[in-house]
Parts: C-alpha cells; sequence; structure tokens
C-alpha cells in the first residue's frame, strides 16, 4: 500500500489531535469534499483499519499502530510533486499570452534550472501527443497549436489526473474550481439548456462545467470568432450566449464576446437537439430497436414496478443501442462507473437487468460494467418508481354525462399527494382489489372490499373528511407492512457466520444457496444461475454484496445471509455482510423494495461502526429492528 499525500496528513493530523475530529474541521483542513474525506478513510480502513468514526467524527484507534503504517509504508509525496510540478508548467504554459522564462519557472517552483529543463523535455514529449508545439527561444519556452480544443483536452486530461485517479463529480468540481462557483454554473447551464430544448445526460452535464472552468482560464489567452466551428448550429449558439450573459452578470468576472466561440464547442461536443415531435421520431429508429426498448420499458413497469416508459429513457437508449449495435466492438470507459454503482445501486441493478435482456436479444453484445453504467444513466434520467407511500385508487361510479372523470378529478386534485392514479370502473365486479389500495365508490355495492369508502357525486365536504381517513388508514397500514415484512423472509436456519480470513465468493455462495437447493425452494442449477449473474457485474455495492438469479422461480421468496468476521474482497469493494435472495414470481415485484431495504440498513454508519460485535442470527436480529427506517 502506498500513502497518498492526503492520507499521509490525514493520518498525521489525527495522531496529533489524540481525540476526535469533526468531518468538518478534517475536511476543512484537508481541504477537500465530505465525501471525498470518507472515500479516502474508507480506503485506508480497507487494508488497516486504523480509523473510527462516530457522530463526533474521526478519531486514531491504535496511535502506535497508525505510526507504524506511516513508517512502513512509504508516501508517493515525491511522485506527487514531480507530477504535481509539471502539470503547474503546462497549465502555466497554456494560460500564458508569451513565453515563460525557465529561471522564473525554477524560482517559482523551488527547484533548479536542470530539474526544469528536464521537465520541459518531458512535456514537449506528452503535449506532441496532443498536437501542441513546445518551442524554445532563448531561455523563454512557450507552446502553439493551431487548434485550440487541444489545449482544452490537454487541460482536462490534468484535472482528470489530479481528481483521485480519474473520477469526477460535482464534489470534485466544487472543490478544484472554489472561484467559479460550480453549483451557481450548474444552475445556469442547466436552465438555459433546457430552455433552448437541448439535452444532454449526467456524465455529459460533468464535462460541460469542467470544460467552462477550463475554459474560464483560457479566455484571456483566446480571442476567436464567434463561429469558429465547421459545424453550426443557431440553437446551441443562443443557448452559448444566453449562458456567457448570465455568467457575466452573475460572476464578479466578464467572458469577452470574442471568446464566446470557445464555449460554443463545448455545448456543441455535449449536447443534442430536441426539435423532432415525439410521434414521428420512433419512424427515426430502427424498428426492431425501439419496439424492444419499449417492451424492455414495459417489462421493467410489469415486473419491478418501475416506471421509465417515457421519451427520455426510449429515445436515448434507442440510440444508444444503435451505436453499440454498429460498433460492437467498442471500448468506452465511463469515469462515472464507480460513482453510479455505489451512488445508485438501485438504477445500476436494474442497468445490469437491461444489459442482460440485451444479451439475450442480441447475444453477440456482451456489456462491460462501463456500458452497464451508460445504461443507467438512462435509467437514472427517467427513473420514477411508484411511491409506495402513495396508493392505487379504484373509483366505482354509474357514468353519467362523463360524472366519472369529473369525480375522479376532483379527488386527484384534493389528494394528489397521497394518490398516485384513479381507475374508473362502471361495474364492480370489474374491479381487480389486489392491484388497488383503496375502493371508492358512489352507490352501495354488493360485492365486499378489504378497503371501502362510500362518498356521494358530489364529493361533499363530508365525503372529503371520510376519504382523508380512508386514505390515511391505508396509508398507515402500507407502512406498518412495510416494515413488518422483510423480518418474514429472514430465518436463522439460513444464517452464517464465515469467520476465515481466505473466504471466497464462490465458496460463500455455494454455502448460502445449498439449503435453499435442498429443502427444494430453489432448483438444483440455482448457483450455477446466481454465478451467472455474477459474472455480468459483481453484485457488491459499497460493504454489502446482494447475489442472485435473473429469473424468479423460487417457490417462496427467502434470504440466505452470510455474516463476515472478516471482510473479503467482492468485485472492486469489501464486503462484511452477504445477502444470497431466492425471489418467488409472486413476490418479483418486491425485488426493488428489497434491494432498497437491506442497502439502507447495512450500508449506513450504524452498522459498519458495529458489525463486529454482531456474530449470530439473533444479534443481527436486534440491529435489524433498532435501526429500522
Amino acid at each position: 500500500m502506498t500513502l497518498r499525500k492526503q492520507e499521509k496528513l490525514m493520518i498525521e493530523y489525527l495522531i496529533k489531535k489524540r481525540t476526535w475530529v469533526s468531518s468538518n474541521e478534517l475536511s476543512s483542513f484537508l481541504n477537500v469534499s465530505i465525501r471525498t474525506l470518507r472515500s479516502r478513510i474508507k480506503e485506508i480502513n480497507q487494508d488497516h483499519r486504523i480509523i473510527m468514526s462516530s457522530h463526533q467524527g474521526y478519531k486514531i484507534i491504535n496511535e502506535q499502530e497508525a505510526k507504524n503504517i506511516l513508517n512502513d509504508h512509504p508516501s508517493s509525496d515525491e511522485e506527487y510533486s514531480v507530477k504535481g510540478r509539471r502539470n503547474k508548467i503546462i497549465k502555466k504554459l497554456i494560460q500564458a499570452n508569451e513565453g515563460i522564462s525557465i529561471y522564473d519557472l525554477a524560482d517559482e517552483l523551488y527547484v533548479s534550472d536542470s530539474t526544469i529543463q528536464q521537465d520541459i523535455l518531458y512535456i514537449k514529449r506528452l503535449m506532441s501527443a496532443y498536437h501542441i508545439d513546445l518551442m524554445m527561444t532563448n531561455e523563454k519556452v512557450s507552446v502553439k497549436s493551431n487548434h485550440r480544443s487541444n489545449y482544452l483536452k490537454v487541460m482536462s486530461s490534468i484535472v482528470y489526473q489530479e481528481a483521485n485517479e480519474g473520477f469526477m463529480s460535482l464534489d470534485v468540481l466544487c472543490d478544484m474550481f472554489p472561484q467559479y462557483q460550480v453549483l451557481t454554473l450548474r444552475k445556469i447551464i442547466v436552465e438555459e439548456l433546457a430552455k433552448n430544448d437541448l439535452l444532454t445526460n449526467d456524465y455529459s452535464l460533468i464535462s460541460i462545467i469542467l470544460h467552462f472552468c477550463i475554459g474560464f482560464d483560457l479566455a484571456d489567452k483566446f480571442k476567436y470568432s464567434r463561429h469558429g466551428t465547421k459545424d453550426f448550429n443557431k440553437i446551441k449558439d443562443r443557448a452559448t450566449i444566453n449562458i456567457i450573459h448570465r455568467i457575466n452578470e452573475t460572476y464578479d468576472f466578464t467572458i469577452d464576446e470574442n471568446c464566446i466561440g470557445l464555449f460554443y464547442e463545448i455545448i456543441y461536443l455535449y449536447t443534442k437537439t430536441n426539435d423532432i415531435e415525439d410521434d414521428t421520431k420512433k419512424w427515426l429508429y430502427n424498428q426492431e430497436v425501439y419496439n424492444f426498448v419499449c417492451h424492455l420499458a414495459e417489462s421493467f413497469y410489469e415486473e419491478h414496478f418501475v416506471d421509465i416508459q417515457n421519451e427520455v429513457f426510449i429515445s436515448g437508449l434507442t440510440l444508444h443501442l444503435e451505436q453499440l449495435l454498429a460498433h460492437p466492438q467498442r471500448q468506452l470507459k465511463n469515469p462515472l462507473h464507480a460513482a453510479i454503482r455505489n451512488g445508485s445501486p438501485i438504477i445500476y441493478e436494474l442497468a445490469v437487468i437491461a444489459a442482460n435482456a440485451i444479451h439475450e436479444k442480441w447475444s453477440y453484445l456482451k456489456l462491460s460494467e462501463h456500458e452497464i453504467s451508460y445504461i443507467a444513466i438512462h435509467i437514472g434520467l427517467a427513473f420514477e418508481k411508484k411511491n409506495i407511500e402513495k396508493i392505487n385508487v379504484a373509483l366505482v361510479n354509474l357514468n353519467y354525462h362523463h360524472s366519472s372523470k369529473i369525480i375522479a378529478k376532483k379527488i386527484k386534485d384534493l389528494f394528489h399527494t397521497e394518490i398516485h392514479q384513479i381507475d374508473i370502473y362502471s361495474d364492480e365486479s370489474e374491479v381487480i382489489e389486489k392491484d388497488v389500495d383503496l375502493v371508492i365508490t358512489t352507490v352501495q355495492t354488493k360485492r365486499h372490499f378489504q378497503n371501502n369508502v362510500l362518498i356521494s357525486m358530489f364529493v361533499t365536504q363530508e365525503d372529503e373528511d371520510k376519504l382523508h381517513q380512508a386514505i390515511n388508514q391505508v396509508m398507515e397500514n402500507k407502512i406498518s407492512r412495510k416494515k413488518e415484512w422483510i423480518y418474514d423472509i429472514f430465518h436463522y436456519q439460513y444464517f452464517y457466520y464465515f469467520d476465515d480470513k481466505q473466504e471466497d465468493i464462490d465458496k460463500v455462495i455455494s454455502q448460502l444457496c445449498e439449503p435453499l437447493i435442498h429443502e427444494g425452494i430453489e432448483m438444483k442449477n440455482f448457483e450455477e444461475k446466481v454465478m451467472a449473474r455474477e459474472r455480468v457485474s459483481s453484485t457488491s455495492y459499497l460493504n454489502i454484496a446482494i447475489p442472485h438469479s435473473f429469473d424468479t422461480l423460487s417457490k417462496k421468496t427467502t434470504i440466505s445471509i452470510g455474516l463476515m468476521k472478516h471482510p473479503i474482497k467482492w468485485g472492486s469493494n469489501w464486503v462484511n455482510i452477504v445477502f444470497l435472495l431466492s425471489i418467488s414470481k409472486e413476490d418479483q415485484k418486491s425485488f426493488i423494495k428489497i434491494l432498497e431495504k437491506l442497502i439502507k440498513v447495512f450500508t449506513g454508519e450504524n452498522w459498519n461502526k458495529n458489525y463486529k460485535r454482531i456474530d449470530n442470527y439473533d444479534k443481527l436480529m436486534t440491529f435489524i429492528r433498532d435501526n429500522e427506517y
């Protein structure tokens, strides 16, 4: 293990303090966001659990062990300082309007002239890869390129290097460009893109913000005509002008109008227009791909209660799939892969399901985890999970002069925050009670409904009170069932405590599958199916693993639990608890709910702080009851 500079400083600071240090104090000292701080501490504790966390902050567990780690594991300061110095020189050369003296650089960076000359030789080779010439005139050095985009490429490459090994997020941008108020900049860009009906995705938006920040640094160096690119789009040009005008009104610096071309190129590259009518758009797609994506969206709704049946998902994934089918050998890298996977595990899991469906349709397409994370972006942008705190209603009314629609609208307007949808029936026998939470009738029914309220056609104040009481009761029952439901799935005979440091994934999965197969809850090939799902993409999220198969053929929904005394490496994560899911067809729609529940309870700070004290089934159940959300 090699300690980063920030990690070494963190350990030294905590040793010096010898008491609890708040996350705000520590993040301020290191000049990083709290999210980045947590990431650094997690990386340290994966190899050496020396930092304790609580609501009070962070503290060194064993001071002597921490000192030994500092002595035994060299810091990467030297490598960091060389990279940092060279990156700083590159930035200065690109931003400068004239040549820079190598002697001035040596004085500013506190190194010898010969060191600077070695740096210049390295930078010359590096810049040539970006088609940028480095020139020496007497003792001065400068750079030149025929295309300004080359400067943006090398600057963004440097920023990605400095941003924790290629990971980029809003938090990182806020840390790296505090002078540019990144969140304010994001708001301006998003609003102006929306006004001009320009589409982008989360990853592209991060890229736009990054390149705008770099562009601010370069604005003084370059004066361009507005339309320097060979491709020109009036809508994107208008959006760019509006963004720059708002930046000039908001910030304490001004972007010259002659620099708009630089920012237009950024908007042009990372956005697309949405100027095609929805009813004609599908004819522009490959019909087979379009039909597949529509069917996929329908299956998500029917099987998992997830609603992505909208144009954002269908058009986005259709275009993405068409490009993928045209270039099946492409190897895209998504810098946000880890952030999407661990930050939005439910959406990532849905993307894995989609990727498996794509592979079943086009067997020659085997999607990497990076491709899966791009699919997750399409799902995430369109994601609208049915809120279980909202209810579905059936209205039974003898329709007269469109009265049913009028009554339904009145009810929905009154209780729009509680009601998801209202289905209208004129015949009570048509109501499928298991699909609704409450039946509202305007006539006395012969059929008995479990949750039923009788109102008048005119929805009086008295009716409002009756509806309010009935809806509240249904909501309370749903929440109560939600809290109690997960205990029905856990059983002590499916609990295992693994205390061997050398446990491996195959052994854990095999042991957790064995009783389910032996008791006939699952088929004999269940373990093979679980491993097949694991090969598509690891089922670990942060410190939890949730292996399962793609199908739902269990005789009854059951969960096998594996608690690790020593965390094991599962994919890219270190895992301390494993839940093997066996889902029945009847509970298929509960799959996402189970994932949400498990991830929420078992990736939190309380679990990671207390799991070492839990070594049997009863202690685990006590923890769940004490930490129920």
